[in-house]
């Protein structure tokens, strides 16, 4: 047994450590009971010290900064394809639509610099050294006489706003309905966590995380994917997003 193994024992939680999951019917009801469920494990991993410390890796500001890096690689790559002109359709659609993305993620990565209350939630995070389980789904989270686990790969030391963020990103992709809003503010509400929570928690799910990803993976071409694979997904997005 590892130190996060004994860590979760300690704190009466069952990891199940197991990469099979059984596909899970979402809903709003089920999405509001997985708030508390949420919560619960955060009450639960509360006033982590010692050894347990150095087992747990340290996300702390590191994903923003990975946003950052992203979004301007990105840009280049985009003002290469005006300049240059497209290579192909994916191109010509990024070009033709999707300015407005590239002036939406510099506006949101911008206000972080430009105000201090990221740097406050940062504090508040290493103060109180919050765990984040990184995935919340209710395939990997839930409750069964216990809190069980199913995987802790991205379990980490981070802000706890993340956890609520991977959920309404997960529920998004399914194109699950259901009142975003009373899932948030019930997240804020059970946390005791303010309305500079909310502003990042916003600010995060308004940032387009997709689109970035997806111009990353045509940018670097790490996968063979073909050219009609990438402009579906693009395709995809823009109606999803409406470009608003």
């Amino acid at each position: 047994m590892n130190l996060i193994e004994k860590l979760l024992s300690e704190r009466q939680i069952d990891y199940i450590g197991s990469e099979s999951f059984i596909k899970q019917q979402y809903d709003e009801e089920k999405i509001m009971n997985q708030v508390d469920i949420i919560c619960n494990f955060h009450k639960s991993m509360q006033n982590i010290d010692g050894e347990y410390l150095i087992a747990l890796q340290s996300n702390i500001g590191k994903k923003i900064q990975k946003l950052k890096v992203q979004e301007k690689r990105n840009y280049r790559y985009f003002e290469e394809v005006r300049r240059k002109g497209a290579n192909d359709l994916f191109d010509m659609i990024l070009v033709k639509c999707c300015s407005p993305m590239f002036e939406n993620a510099e506006k949101i990565l911008a206000h972080f610099d430009d105000n201090n209350f990221y740097m406050k939630l940062i504090y508040r995070s290493m103060k109180n050294n919050e765990v984040c389980l990184g995935d919340t789904s209710l395939e990997n989270l839930y409750f069964d006489n216990c809190l069980c686990i199913n995987s802790i790969k991205k379990m980490s030391l981070d802000m706890i706003e993340w956890d609520i963020i991977n959920l309404v990103t997960k529920c998004r992709r399914k194109n699950i309905k259901y009142d975003e809003h009373k899932v948030i503010d019930k997240f804020l509400q059970n946390e005791s966590l303010d309305d500079t929570s909310f502003e990042f928690i916003n600010l995060i799910l308004d940032y387009p995380s997709d689109f970035m990803k997806l111009c990353e993976r045509k940018r670097e071409k790490r996968k063979e994917y073909s050219i009609e694979y990438y402009t579906k997904r693009l395709n995809n997005y823009i109606k999803r997003r409406d470009f608003k």
